[in-house]
């Protein structure tokens, strides 16, 4: 741990004999820049279908003055409690200046305007996401050279996963920043194999699989990094066993619900497993998987030109037989094996192995840079560094830019939402889906396809917020006649229809259902997103032919 806290040291303080503060510190404000843009995105309102999740339970905590959050899903325990740390900073505050008499008034004021407590949430996930891009120049500097860390730390700076789920609220970029820091001591455990390391990377697993369950593999490195010492003395092998208990007790002080309240963590697990959101119906065979992960997200991170250093940084490390190259090798292959085993698949589930895998790019890199002027002594080596730099850097800033801008653009949900307002008359009946505008819940009657496939209606007075958050799917509406006779004025669809158009053999049914809805109506709005312009998802508005 003091290593660590001495190589950030001799950053923050300029040190000539260590490396050139303004280096990494000019790729550190790259990526805080990156991250900043956008991060407002949608504000006041909150379209992400997850970020509410994890406000929401860190606001029961403080409102409800209960530490359990009742749900364990992903699990996001550290998650939950460090927002639930700025909720009740933010009461206490509120409190003193006199505005909060009750933990309720604080629920009542995020409710009014949700952009304080979403601002300050995002940008703590955004400070996980620059502090992990400095953590990761401080690895490649520890395995490699300091050429090889500033490469390694500019590209994950750059990467558009990880810069674009910087600004969300979500478990993903959290649970990076830990598994890189247990990574950090697995390094110390292969140099050293003292018990401070063992327990140290063993707290780090522990506090990373209480933020995501898949961050618990880390430890695979830990056992990895411990076959490597090839002591097989059986004293040393207590060191991986209390290893292994300080990942559990760490668990335990970090989410110490997520074993007494047994019977919901089951259960969310459960639901989690038998839960197949329509964003992630894919082929259930481990290898379509698999080449869909090299093909659409970790191409999109890295370019294929990356994806063929990143393969070749795995043979050099390999080929060098370096414990500490075998160690930074194997854990993203370990991780996208099992990503890749699941039946769902999410483009952010690579997040995890992107800094081993910035490693690895910039390792093959800079060795290619080096074995090109040795055996072309008339070719700079400047310009091999200038040739990555237009290959891969500059398409992945470009990315990444296109991305913070269109998140700064104002969002189609936005925009159908005033176009309702103006346009619809106060006390019309709505239809509506998920997805689709947040609106004043007292403005329109609306209705919402409940879990039985019933039409029904939405009733304002069990709703405590302002504004209704759609719900439902019209796609699984049982009676089409239903709509004329709950004498619907408009249907408020969002791109559900679009999203089952991408597998229309899974769902024939459901897609028939959406085009007889929009036989029933005229259309009258539509926003789709476009890069640069807009952001969110497609809507479209009907207005339903009169009978």
């Amino acid at each position: 741990m003091t290593r660590i806290y001495t190589s950030i040291a001799n950053i923050a303080i300029f040190n000539p004999h260590q490396t050139n503060r303004w280096q990494i510190g000019l790729i550190l404000i790259l990526g805080l820049l990156l991250r900043l843009g956008g991060i407002q995105h949608g504000l006041p309102y909150v379209y992400d279908p997850d970020e509410p999740i994890f406000m929401w339970y860190a606001e029961q905590i403080v409102v409800n003055k209960d530490l359990n959050p009742h749900w364990f899903g992903h699990p996001g325990s550290t998650t939950i409690y460090l927002l639930a740390i700025l909720y009740a900073s933010i009461f206490i505050i509120g409190y003193l200046a006199g505005n909060f008499q009750t933990t309720w008034d604080l629920r009542l004021f995020c409710d009014q305007d949700p952009t304080l407590i979403y601002l300050l949430s995002r940008g703590t996930m955004l400070v996980f996401g620059v502090v992990t891009v400095l953590l990761v120049f401080l690895l490649a500097r520890r395995l490699f050279s300091h050429n090889t860390a500033l490469l390694a730390a500019g590209i994950l700076a750059i990467t558009p996963l990880h810069v674009h789920y910087s600004k969300f609220v979500r478990t993903d970029i959290q649970a990076t920043f830990w598994v890189v820091l247990a990574f950090w001591f697995c390094l110390n455990i292969v140099e050293k194999g003292c018990w401070r390391d063992y327990l140290l990377a063993g707290a780090m697993t522990g506090i990373a699989t209480a933020t995501k369950y898949p961050a618990a593999l880390i430890f695979a490195s830990i056992i990895i990094a411990h076959l490597l010492i090839r002591n097989w003395d059986p004293s040393h092998q207590i060191k991986l066993i209390s290893s292994g208990l300080a990942s559990f007790a760490a668990m335990f002080a970090s989410s110490p619900y997520l074993f007494l309240d047994y019977r919901t963590t089951l259960s969310n697990i459960s639901d989690e497993i038998i839960f197949h959101p329509l964003a992630a119906e894919r082929n259930t065979q481990f290898f379509k998987n698999l080449v869909w992960y090299l093909q659409v997200p970790l191409a999109k991170s890295f370019t294929w030109i990356g994806l063929i250093l990143i393969g070749t940084g795995i043979i050099l490390c390999f080929r060098q037989r370096q414990k500490s190259g075998y160690l930074l090798a194997s854990f993203p292959i370990i991780f996208l094996l099992f990503i890749s085993s699941n039946k769902l698949y999410w483009e952010r589930w690579v997040i995890i192995a992107l800094p081993f895998l910035s490693t690895l790019l910039a390792y093959a890199a800079t060795e290619t840079v080096q074995w090109i002027s040795q055996r072309w002594r008339s070719m700079p080596s400047g310009w091999v560094y200038a040739a990555w730099l237009l290959i891969i850097i500059i398409p992945l800033f470009v990315s990444s830019l296109k991305d913070s801008v269109t998140l700064a653009t104002p969002d189609t949900r936005t925009l159908a939402a005033e176009w309702i307002l103006n346009n619809i008359p106060p006390g019309s009946n709505l239809a509506v889906e998920w997805y689709s505008p947040s609106l004043p819940k007292e403005a329109f009657n609306y209705f919402y396809i409940n879990d039985l496939g019933n039409l029904v209606r939405f009733d304002p007075q069990n709703y405590y917020k302002k504004l209704y958050t759609p719900y439902g799917k019209l796609g699984d509406i049982n009676d089409l006649q239903s709509i004329q006779d709950q004498d619907i004025a408009f249907i408020v669809m969002s791109n559900l229809y679009d999203r089952y158009l991408l597998t229309p053999k899974s769902h024939p049914e459901i897609i028939e259902k959406y085009e007889a809805i929009m036989e029933l109506g005229k259309l009258v709005f539509s926003a789709r997103p476009e890069p640069w312009k807009t952001q969110g998802v497609t809507i479209r508005i009907y207005q339903v032919k009169t009978r």
